[in-house]
């Protein structure tokens, strides 16, 4: 998972007991109290290490993103592994009814087991609603928490 924001890091290398390179730590410190500048700076530094990674031999990358799969997105768009999901989604995950009573559905259940799809495409608007995210809100992974998400 790229770094999210540096207090999270902190946390999750601290209760992990991960080794953390000190170059990192030094480039972090710097910018620490700037969550977008860490948040790209993750970013950069997750795509260079799975760069590294595909160059070494590696057959496959896995991602825990909690559900914060935005940056991941990031990742593999930068290694040009996917594209962005918004040129390749269609306006419906569905083909339009020819029905006349059904002509301007708008909403209809999803069975995901019928229809398979990557991960990416079906949870690409989850960082739009972070009901349930644990971290701060003014963090840029919330996206914009506007006055709507309240209610």
């Amino acid at each position: 998972m790229p770094i999210q924001t540096y207090n999270h890091f902190r946390r999750i290398t601290s209760f992990t007991k991960t080794f953390v390179p000190p170059s990192i730590w030094e480039s972090l410190s710097r910018i620490r109290a700037n969550d977008t500048a860490v948040r790209e700076y993750g970013i950069r530094q997750a795509t260079v290490m799975c760069q590294e990674l595909i160059d070494a031999g590696v057959v496959g990358l896995h991602f825990y993103t909690l559900n914060l799969e935005t940056s991941v997105r990031l990742v593999l768009e930068n290694l040009g592994i996917v594209h962005a999901p918004r040129d390749l989604l269609k306006q419906l995950p569905w083909q339009r009814s020819q029905s006349h009573r059904r002509k301007e559905e708008t909403v209809r259940p999803i069975f995901w087991a019928n229809r398979p799809s990557s991960y990416l495409q079906r949870t690409s608007g989850w960082d739009d609603f972070p009901n349930g995210r644990w971290g701060d809100s003014r963090s840029p992974a919330y996206g914009d928490v506007s006055f709507h998400h309240l209610f």
